[in-house]
């Protein structure tokens, strides 16, 4: 497999995240989005959130590394846990600007893949108190984080729903 190939997969899975999500959630009822998978685990509805927040943030990350890149992106206002979820109102808001947001987010990033050829290797430093000192992620990691951290909460969706 070229190098080539395996990028062309990479956007591939990455575009069909949209449909992915779209399928974990279908049929659920407003009160089937406050489902856990076990006490004390973030409901669907959080889960949901969480995602849509994330896409927004590593996709402002990569244009960071497109437009500018070895700049340094700092991350520490967001903490994964619910002292961010809980004053953002994860566990009560409807999901459907969410769902909406991380649609457009995830639309604009494969139109900018589409528009260049020599992204891939572009980076930049990423802060948070979480990976301790700065950390180089390119473009190509970070397209492949974010499809793993979809991935990831898929499976949680899927076993909230099977409670």
């Amino acid at each position: 497999m070229t190098v080539h190939d395996f990028l062309t997969i990479v956007v591939k899975e990455f575009s069909n995240g949209i449909d992915r999500l779209d399928e974990v959630l279908e049929g659920l009822s407003e009160s089937d989005l406050d489902r856990c998978r076990e006490p004390g685990k973030w409901s669907i509805r959080q889960i949901v959130h969480h995602i849509a927040e994330a896409e927004v943030l590593w996709n402002t990350a990569l244009k960071a590394a497109l437009a500018n890149p070895g700049c340094t992106f700092d991350f520490n206002w967001y903490i994964v846990d619910n002292k961010c979820a809980d004053p953002l109102f994860y566990h009560r808001r409807p999901i459907d600007q969410s769902l909406s947001l991380f649609r457009a987010s995830r639309k604009q990033v494969l139109e900018l893949l589409d528009l260049t050829d020599h992204f891939w290797e572009q980076f930049l430093y990423a802060q948070h108190e979480s990976i301790g000192e700065k950390r180089k992620f390119t473009v190509e990691e970070i397209v492949e984080w974010q499809d793993k951290h979809l991935r990831l909460h898929l499976i949680q969706i899927k076993k909230s729903r099977r409670k």
